[in-house]
């Protein structure tokens, strides 16, 4: 699009030394975060990530956070994320013109792990299709964090370089009738966004995560935090002091960790 312009370094957000990226048509910013500088130990703390989002939030400005090792491994979905954020998907598509069917593990699985970051999880998948091509997909449980709701959406996603208009919509009404749920939480990620899209279909926001954690080994790859928690580590570390703290014992062990900007919460509720 020669009618965007991107300025790189901008150093003109209130508050902010840069970003990486502007583009001022779309309100958008962009930060390409390296791990090892972004890293705790570099001096990037627990609220480094969420307090550079907030300020260009007071500024009406969407600041989106890339992680070194997902451009390295999984540069098509960032690219596709970013070209849907200024509206320059390569195919739209109508929901009104797909089916709905609930989706296999062994076809979930696949699905998940080539369109979105987090890759796939367990649970119940539905996906919007045409023939045999997959051009949306969600997945719903039990909610794993609050159990005043009926059903926490797990995953939403559209199959790459392709926005499904209305899709969310579509699944989450067929969802909400085949469960025969009267509410629903779900969780977006603030590194992408505060996830107005949820409340253009009826969800209201209700707070937000801290922001957590990931390990980091050598750099290269981010690990859950959930495979180190305390109880674990006796039987994962080389080293081991049950006198120090989790993160005490990853530091001793040559681990790291990089701080995420948390989740937005949202909710649908009183479902008739």
């Amino acid at each position: 699009d020669n009618n965007i312009e991107f300025i790189s370094s901008y150093h003109q957000i209130e508050g902010l030394r840069e970003v990486d990226i502007y583009i001022p048509k779309y309100n958008i910013a962009i930060e390409f975060n390296g791990n090892y500088w972004h890293s705790e130990t570099k001096g990037k703390d627990k609220f480094y990530h969420i307090n550079k989002t907030l300020k260009c939030l007071q500024q009406d400005i969407n600041l989106v956070h890339i992680f070194e090792d997902e451009w390295l491994n999984q540069q098509d979905i960032i690219q596709s994320m970013l070209l849907n954020r200024v509206y320059k998907q390569l195919n739209k598509i109508g929901a009104r013109k797909l089916r709905i069917i609930k989706m296999e593990n062994n076809v979930a699985k696949p699905f998940y792990n080539n369109n979105h970051l987090q890759g796939y999880i367990n649970g119940t998948h539905y996906a919007l299709v045409d023939d045999d091509y997959i051009y949306a997909a969600a997945t719903v449980g039990k909610p794993r964090f609050n159990n005043n709701y009926d059903l926490e959406l797990y995953r939403f996603c559209t199959a790459k370089y392709w926005s499904v208009m209305g899709g969310l919509s579509k699944l989450i009404k067929h969802i909400l009738s085949i469960h025969k749920s009267k509410s629903i939480i779900t969780y977006a990620d603030l590194r992408f966004g505060i996830g107005k899209g949820y409340n253009s279909i009826g969800f209201s926001f209700i707070g937000c995560t801290n922001p957590g954690y990931y390990y980091l080994k050598n750099y290269i790859q981010r690990f859950n935090r959930v495979q180190f928690q305390k109880h674990k580590l006796s039987s994962k570390l080389k080293f081991f002091d049950a006198q120090l703290t989790e993160w005490e014992n990853m530091q001793l062990n040559g681990y790291n960790r990089i701080w995420d900007c948390g989740n937005a919460i949202y909710t649908l509720e009183n479902i008739i």
